[in-house]
């Protein structure tokens, strides 16, 4: 029996960004800003210290996508976010993943996606729509 994902449906992932994971990043897409990788000049910057870059925290639906829900046959169709504030590291956020709106007909699912700093400030927000022809299917309802 195939488990389908219903509006309302959440689930919350905690996680933290290291200082070296930011540099293995910046190293491994070349995206070497000095916001990212150079404590002292980052402390002067807009945000007061480095902070993770906007694409590395997309790796983290990346990862409750692809390996922890329904993630077998799982293919990312589209994102829409926004970047309300930064992720630093060492910090502890939760990424919140809620089933906002069901298309089982044609197989996807649409994901409101959310990171909050452990103070509960809203970090990000956006929308995900997800294609799985394994799990995400009419039949099954």
């Amino acid at each position: 029996m195939k488990t389908v994902p219903k509006v309302g449906d959440s689930f919350t992932y905690p996680f933290s960004i290291s200082q070296e994971q930011i540099n293995r990043f910046a190293e491994l897409t070349g995206d070497t800003n000095a916001i990212h990788v150079d404590g002292e000049t980052a402390a002067k910057g807009e945000f007061g210290g480095p902070i993770a870059h906007g694409v590395l925290i997309l790796g983290v639906f990346s990862k409750i996508f692809g390996t922890i829900l329904y993630s077998d046959g799982q293919v990312v169709l589209g994102l829409d976010i926004r970047f309300l504030g930064p992720v630093r590291p060492d910090l502890s956020y939760n990424a919140v993943v809620t089933v906002s709106e069901t298309l089982l007909k044609k197989n996807q699912v649409v994901y409101r996606t959310e990171v909050f700093a452990e103070d509960g400030t809203e970090v990000l927000k956006g929308i995900c729509r997800i294609l799985n022809r394994k799990h995400y299917v009419a039949e099954a309802c």
